[in-house]
């Protein structure tokens, strides 16, 4: 009887650990770095479970298909003008909290027909282990637009 409750209880706790949201191993052995060359405020994240925050994700492969996904994550703020590896040496994702246009536009694979995806503030960018976000901006008609590079 033990052995079955044990059994149950484990089976319980993996079920439940991957409602809540486990992270993904952030153990790449080549890290993922932004670079952030606009005025706006941007966030990085180290996606671990065990960690305070929650990041929401739209990317949960690391590439421009939309698959939501929650995870616990460990944050900080990146100024303008720094590469995220200042900070740590695997940056997991990114995002933006206050581009006046509401949100950031990405792409992957850089190329001239990799088509920009659309990301509200706050909404998290996963980048895959190795590659490079550089997000910069340009003016259009009364507003600033952020876009971010992923290669």
């Amino acid at each position: 009887m033990r052995t079955l409750f044990r059994i149950l209880a484990t089976s319980s706790a993996i079920a439940l650990g991957l409602t809540l949201g486990a992270s993904p191993a952030s153990a790449d052995p080549v890290g993922g770095k932004v670079y952030q060359n606009t005025s706006f405020t941007a966030k990085i994240a180290k996606f671990e479970s065990g960690a305070a925050s929650s990041c929401n994700v739209w990317n949960e492969q690391g590439n421009a298909t939309i698959d939501p996904v929650t995870w616990r994550c460990t944050t900080r703020g990146l100024p303008a003008r720094v590469e995220s590896g200042s900070y740590w040496y695997d940056t997991d994702g990114f995002t933006f909290t206050n581009v006046s246009t509401g949100g950031y536009y990405v792409r992957f694979n850089v190329s001239s027909s990799s088509p920009w995806r659309w990301v509200a503030n706050n909404k998290w960018t996963k980048i895959p282990g190795g590659k490079y976000a550089n997000c910069s901006w340009q003016s259009g008609e009364e507003r600033y637009d952020v876009y971010c590079n992923v290669a």
